[in-house]
């Protein structure tokens, strides 16, 4: 009589540990179950947006990170570089033994877009709260030019380079996550190079199909007076 409660509590303490491990086996199944690992990652491993911190300590600032605005201040140089060099076309094409008061007009024009140009990136410089650095700007290479049709050559190169520096500063905001910059580069920017590029280049085209003639450069000259 008395083997009876002795077996059947051997027999409760079988399934027991039977049942234990059967749930612990499903826990490790679960655990390394793909979707499971898959959620696991993606709270805990994939990394999220970049947050840089600012450059400056000014309220203001947010997401601008140093190297960005070490690139936007090199670009603003190149800008006012450029509208030097616009200045000095436009001024010697306007002294009294060149006389093409048209393209005069049109490398000023130039220099002051130019000018602007560094003057809407300082004012963007400021927006963010970063430090704005004036570097030194220096004399353009050239102060005279052959003919027309050279200074055209050269503001052409001139206006890649610019281009280029522009494409490498949205390049560098995109590696720091700085979509702001990129956006305003865009659309401020980016487009307006394009188009200057595409009009300097049809200009040189059309001069080159004409240059032969004494008139030529006199007509096109009126042309850009106009």
């Amino acid at each position: 009589m008395e083997l009876f409660p002795v077996a059947t509590l051997l027999l409760l303490t079988v399934l027991s540990n039977s049942l234990s491990g059967g749930v612990h086996e499903h826990n490790m199944m679960m655990s390394d179950s793909p979707r499971n690992n898959r959620n696991h990652n993606r709270r805990t491993q994939e990394p999220g947006r970049p947050i840089h911190d600012c450059a400056t300590n000014r309220r203001v600032c947010d997401n601008f990170h140093s190297d960005v605005m070490d690139a936007l201040n090199q670009q603003i140089t190149e800008e006012l570089k450029a509208s030097y060099t616009y200045r000095a076309m436009a001024n010697y094409f306007a002294r009294d033994d060149v006389g093409l008061p048209g393209f005069a007009k049109f490398f000023h024009e130039s220099s002051e877009e130019e000018h602007k140009h560094a003057k809407m990136m300082m004012d963007y410089m400021v927006k963010r709260g970063g430090l704005l650095t004036l570097n030194d700007i220096p004399r353009p290479i050239s102060q005279e030019w052959e003919n027309g049709l050279e200074a055209l050559r050269e503001a052409l190169n001139l206006e890649k380079f610019v281009n280029n520096k522009l494409l490498d500063l949205h390049w560098d905001a995109q590696q720091k996550n700085d979509p702001h910059l990129q956006d305003y580069l865009e659309g401020e920017f980016l487009t307006e190079q394009v188009d200057s590029i595409k009009e300097l280049g049809t200009y040189i085209t059309r001069l080159e199909r004409i240059h032969s003639s004494p008139l030529a450069e006199y007509m096109f000259d009126k042309e850009l007076d106009g």
